[in-house]
């Protein structure tokens, strides 16, 4: 039951904040289209290549603040359910003292 509660939490947290996400990293990068290989010439190859170096910069940096935002969305929903765990045991604690 409780990986039920921690699976359910962190997916609303995650879903809750993709616009979080898309306006703290920006929208995902967009691959270069490449030349036909029957007909590119070398300077053609030679341009798409410097177009996917940036390309992959920019994903990398792109994966990288989705994966700092998606750890502190996880890190806040993990401290929701352990603080209601706390919480069940404190009043289970307290009304079985009786």
């Amino acid at each position: 039951m409780k990986k039920f509660i921690i699976l359910a939490a962190t997916t609303a947290a995650l879903g809750f904040s993709a616009q979080a996400f898309a306006a703290d990293c920006g929208v995902t990068p967009v691959a270069p289209a490449l030349p036909d290989a029957a007909t590119a010439k070398p300077a053609e190859v030679n341009a798409t290549g410097k177009l996917i170096e940036t390309y992959a910069n920019d994903m990398d940096k792109w994966q990288g603040c989705m994966g700092k935002m998606i750890d502190t969305e996880i890190k806040k929903s993990n401290d929701v359910i352990d603080n209601y765990t706390k919480l069940v045991a404190t009043v289970k604690e307290r009304t079985t003292k009786k």
